[in-house]
């Protein structure tokens, strides 16, 4: 109805329509004004009338105003009318009419146009907003469909091909923005490329539309991609893939982030409309929120997931009890829920060097190899690169990286970090996948964050087990001492060695310890196999020639491969020292006896040498009921403790023999002398401590002899005896050494103070006078000599002779006088 109504757009036909009425008018006029007259005039207001209602009211005042000028002038012309006529009133009432009417009717045709405009825009409007809201409800469909998917690539994959759909394009492609690498990853097409296009990968610095639209942020229109410069921007990756002719490229970006680029292709040129571009960036900006939207989703989705992972690893030590329950814990709930590919732990041996896979390791399904038996060196392939390092590695690409170590061919990105505490590596984490680029600068911060938590649970389960054995080894020491303090008790209720013997081998058969014990002889510098509690009775019977057996001590060292008889260590080759130990018995029974018992080459057989002040006594063998090199110092003081029992004994037993005080002067026998006094010089040595002695000799004992008898002779060494004693320290020893000879040793004497002692005891013997009776008085007076331990005297008996050296020298020098040994 409104185009019925409507008059033509152009002003042309108005224009000659308008014309053509006012050459009628005058061609109409001029024929006919002379029969009808002047009111022919009226005739004007066609002209008039269309010039108002085609043109405007001020169209139809200059129109109406020209035919009254023309009117006029026409009759003047032709006398037909005089002045007066001109002005007369029904003239002026006539021509104002048409006046009037051309202006209401050029107002009518201009509110009528007007009108029809805005009903005509009104229409364009309502169309184009129908046509709008159309667009919009099928793009928010399209958009609420796509964000049904679970993740990133399925809702890129559904919006490819609506988004394709909806524009009528033949392509549709996303490239999301790498931030770090700074260049676009093609994820998802629609179209002939949609297989092809994902797996193109640009490497940083390559031509790339993509950039500069998102570096400007406006859409690119390329109507003819061939006939562009822009396609000096396209990456020669991309030339292949692309059959498209006209793209139009938009941003995917919300305020404060680039997410990627959507491009649509079309086959042929196509000339982009102002309402495509803008239906297409209105497109992209929705998308690009609705991208926001996923991944934001995805990423609080990733964190829980990252934070319910690090939550469970941070448990894990809680719930297992060793290492290898913990690595098996860890592998499995990062590689369930953040790896799923290739993912596990090497460890770092760190007596080899070498990595090994730990039995956890988690492969891809169907992997044709066996990482238990895999070792990686340091400096070799990424992870031993990291383990040397110590630093992280992400590769995206593991075929561009020369010398790679590829243990499985499948693998094409990898990421490994360092299990590490504090500065010691401990092995590393790797994560390896089959597609490329599969890993983040997140996923790096992640797994380090991992290491580190992981790192800590192992130093933390290494320090219970640490604890843990050190418990269960001071329960064991607390054990094996108490037992061996009864059995020490047992042992020194021994009155002699063979007594002390029987008791530690009935003793160490009830604490399932097997032993074997010698004596050394010193004469013969030999050691004599006393018993051995690892042999049965048949077998005791038939080798009934090991007890007595003797090695020689000298060649102990050589034979057992150690380096010093005298210290307390475990066999380095136990089974070789059996088989020397037994070698009085048969072969036979030797191998017999060791395979019955379980000697084997990873047995510990501790060897305790039997010292007292650092002089060989014999040797103890012991091994089994969880025998350890940890259990070497509390043998070590059990074996000093044997020795000293077994010495005990001995002296003891001699002592019934032979009684250790001279039962003339009062004073130590020889041998009780050098007994105690080999202790303490032994003990000078060790320490490092001076000592000394003094040889004193009464001058001419043998004339008072044979002037007043023996037994005046008797009388004055048992006082002078008595003198000596009373001169000396309570620390000092004293004994009759032969004769009138007296030995006075001195501990922690040096040379200076034993002059000393002795100038004191040989003015106190000279200024005596010893009374025999009420008439007889003897004075007397001594010859000493002092010597001081140096390292030319290795023993007692050597010291005291030197003494006795420099006592004769005394004497040689007129009597009563002390020398000094040189």
């Amino acid at each position: 109805m409104l185009e019925k109504l409507a008059y033509p757009r152009s002003q042309t036909f108005p224009r000659l329509l308008v014309a053509g009425l006012w050459v009628l008018y005058f061609v109409v006029f001029e024929l006919f004004h002379h029969q009808i007259g002047p009111d022919i005039g009226a005739l004007a207001i066609f002209p008039i009338i269309a010039a108002g209602w085609y043109l405007g009211f001020r169209a139809s005042l200059l129109v109406a105003v020209l035919m009254i000028f023309a009117n006029f002038t026409q009759l003047l012309v032709e006398n037909h009318v005089t002045f007066l006529s001109i002005i007369g009133f029904w003239d002026w009432i006539d021509n104002l009419i048409m006046l009037f009417v051309g202006v209401i009717v050029g107002k009518l045709g201009m509110v009528l146009r007007e009108h029809r405009t805005v009903m005509v825009q009104l229409q364009g409007l309502e169309n184009e907003r129908e046509n709008h809201a159309h667009f919009i409800s099928t793009l928010n469909d399209v958009t609420w469909t796509a964000l049904e998917a679970k993740d990133l690539e399925s809702v890129l994959n559904r919006l490819a091909k609506q988004i394709a759909e909806l524009f009528d394009a033949e392509d549709c492609f996303f490239a999301l923005w790498d931030e770090v690498n700074q260049s676009p990853v093609p994820t998802v097409a629609y179209g002939p490329a949609s297989d092809i296009y994902p797996s193109i990968r640009l490497d940083p610095g390559e031509p790339s539309i993509a950039a500069w639209i998102l570096e400007s942020g406006r859409p690119l229109v390329i109507s003819d991609l061939e006939n562009s410069s822009y396609r000096k921007m396209v990456s020669p990756k991309m030339i292949g893939v692309f059959n498209t002719k006209a793209v139009l490229g938009l941003p995917l970006a919300t305020r404060d982030h680039k997410l990627g680029v959507m491009y649509l292709g079309y086959h042929q040129v196509h000339h982009f409309s102002e309402q495509d571009i803008k239906q297409g960036q209105l497109a992209a900006r929705q998308i690009a929120l609705a991208l926001s939207r996923v991944q934001s989703f995805e990423e609080a989705e990733r964190r829980v997931k990252e934070l319910a992972v690090l939550h469970e690893i941070a448990l894990a030590p809680t719930q297992v009890e060793g290492v290898d329950s913990l690595l098996d814990l860890a592998t499995e709930i990062i590689g369930r829920n953040l790896f799923p590919d290739n993912f596990g732990i090497l460890l770092l041996d760190e007596k080899s060097g070498l990595l090994r896979f730990h039995p956890s390791y988690r492969v891809y399904p169907l992997a044709d190899y066996n990482t238990r038996e895999l070792t990686v060196p340091l400096e070799q392939g990424v992870t031993g690169q990291v383990a040397r390092d110590g630093i992280s590695q992400r590769l995206g690409d593991v075929r561009q990286i020369e010398n790679y170590l590829n243990v499985d061919p499948r693998t094409r990105s990898e990421l490994c970090v360092p299990l590490k505490s504090r500065e010691r590596i401990l092995g590393v984490i790797n994560a390896e996948s089959m597609e490329l680029n599969a890993f983040t600068a997140s996923d790096e911060k992640l797994m380090t964050t991992l290491a580190g938590q992981l790192a800590t649970a192992l130093e933390y389960l290494h320090s219970l087990e640490a604890e843990r054995h050190w418990m269960n080894r001071l329960a064991h020491s607390n054990e094996l001492i108490s037992a061996l303090s009864r059995l020490t008790a047992e042992i020194e209720k021994a009155l002699n060695p063979s007594e002390v013997i029987k008791t530690l081998k009935e003793e160490f058969q009830k604490l399932g310890l097997t032993s074997l014990l010698a004596l050394y002889l010193p004469e013969s510098d030999q050691m004599l196999i006393q018993y051995s509690s690892l042999l049965s009775k048949e077998h005791e019977r038939a080798g009934k020639d090991v007890f007595g057996y003797k090695l020689r001590a000298d060649k102990m060292e050589t034979l057992f491969g150690i380096e010093n008889v005298l210290m307390p260590m475990v066999l380095p080759a136990p089974l070789a020292a059996m088989e020397i130990i037994l070698g009085a018995l048969p072969k036979t029974i030797v191998e017999k006896t060791l395979s019955a018992i379980g000697v084997t080459a990873g047995t510990e057989i501790i060897h305790l040498p039997l010292l007292l002040e650092d002089r060989l006594l014999g040797a103890l063998w012991l091994w089994g009921n969880d025998l350890t090199r940890a259990d070497l110092p509390v043998m070590s003081i059990f074996a000093r403790q044997v020795a000293i029992t077994l010495e005990n004994a001995r002296l003891f037993e001699e002592a019934q023999n032979l009684a250790l005080t001279d039962p003339l002067s009062g004073l130590h026998n020889r041998r009780g002398l050098f007994e105690i006094g080999k202790i303490e010089f032994a003990r000078a040595r060790r320490a490092n401590r001076p000592f000394s002695a003094i040889m004193v000799d009464i001058d001419h004992f043998k004339r008072i002899n044979d002037t007043y008898g023996h037994f005046t002779g008797d009388r004055v060494l048992q006082n002078f005896a008595h003198i000596c004693k009373n001169s000396i320290r309570d620390v000092d020893l004293i004994g009759r050494y032969g004769g009138e000879e007296i030995v006075i040793l001195l501990p922690e004497t040096d040379l200076a103070a034993g002059v000393e002692v002795a100038e004191r005891v040989r003015k106190a013997v000279s200024d005596a006078s010893i009374k025999i009776t009420d008439e007889l008085e003897i004075k007397v007076t001594a010859s000493l000599g002092v010597a001081q331990q140096v390292e030319n005297a290795p023993n007692l008996e050597t010291l005291i002779a030197r003494a006795d050296q420099a006592m004769y020298t005394a004497k040689n020098k007129g009597r009563n006088q002390v020398a000094i040994s040189s």
